[in-house]
């Protein structure tokens, strides 16, 4: 007689593979194109048989400013990232632990930020810049992707602070630490696997972003996304094997960096939710 709870499994394995298949196929796709001739790419039916070739990562490499527009990036995300947990801590702490007027409207008032259309803030800041004389600087760029990680930091924290019992900040109050103390040197650390899963998502946001880069630089401040939405797709025809090439280089810092630290992205993305159990 077969267990009920195995053809439980079963389904349940079988729906997370077909999911996973789902989701990894853009990739393998991806991959498979950056190792194609032209005319293999473009080929119906799509070929999965083909003779491989480095041609499009020769091609990537080979063009100037490539190893700028990596820097580029990596500088923006982490300088995006750090303004907004410094900022987007002491707030989330506030959030979580004290009391005062219009707490939660101005915590939604923060999250909708997360919600409006890049579009509808983009040209004020191309102005507000240009009359600054910021455009095509890091600072600009840093500007408006702390911008976008700032509800996410501060609703993300909010959530692992407020899974901290209070009895274990009251008690380090009691010793004489003061409340600055006690974030610092008790609620933080505690949190860390929390800060590494927020910063991890906040950077992945960062490195991915087009729209403001694309509308806030021009030559000396290349991001990533822009120079690879720009330099392989001409105004006839795409090149879509050294764009696909360009796409998997581009995605090899984020997945090395998640997987640098994977279990302590784990230990964040589940906090607290054994104690809540």
């Amino acid at each position: 007689m077969v267990n009920k709870k195995n053809i439980t499994l079963f389904f349940a394995y079988f729906f997370i593979i077909i999911l996973l298949i789902g989701c990894l196929f853009p990739v393998i796709w991806l991959f498979l194109q950056s190792l194609k001739i032209p005319l293999d790419t473009v080929a119906i039916p799509p070929k999965f048989i083909f003779k491989p070739t480095f041609r499009n990562y020769i091609d990537v490499f080979s063009r100037t400013g490539l190893a700028k527009s990596f820097l580029n990036s990596f500088l923006i995300a982490v300088g995006s990232v750090s303004i907004a947990l410094l900022v987007g801590a002491p707030a989330a702490y506030s959030f979580a632990r004290y009391k005062f007027k219009g707490k939660e409207n101005i915590a939604f008032m923060i999250l909708t930020t997360k919600m409006m259309p890049y579009i509808v803030v983009v040209i004020p800041f191309v102005q507000i810049f240009a009359r600054l004389k910021l455009v095509d600087t890091y600072i600009s760029l840093i500007l408006c992707h702390t911008l976008l990680h700032f509800a996410l930091v501060v609703w993300m924290l909010r959530a692992f602070f407020q899974n901290i019992p209070r009895s274990i900040e009251d008690a380090a109050l009691i010793d004489g630490c003061s409340r600055i103390g006690v974030l610092f040197k008790i609620t933080l650390p505690i949190i860390m696997p929390g800060l590494i899963a927020t910063s991890i998502l906040s950077f992945i946001f960062s490195w991915n972003e087009l729209m403001f880069g694309y509308a806030l630089t021009s030559s000396n401040i290349r991001t990533i996304p822009v120079r690879f939405a720009t330099e392989f797709i001409g105004y006839l025809e795409i090149n879509w094997g050294s764009v696909s090439a360009a796409g998997i280089l581009a995605i090899i810092i984020p997945i090395v960096l998640i997987l640098s630290i994977e279990k302590y992205l784990v230990k964040g993305f589940t906090f607290g939710v054994l104690d809540e159990k």
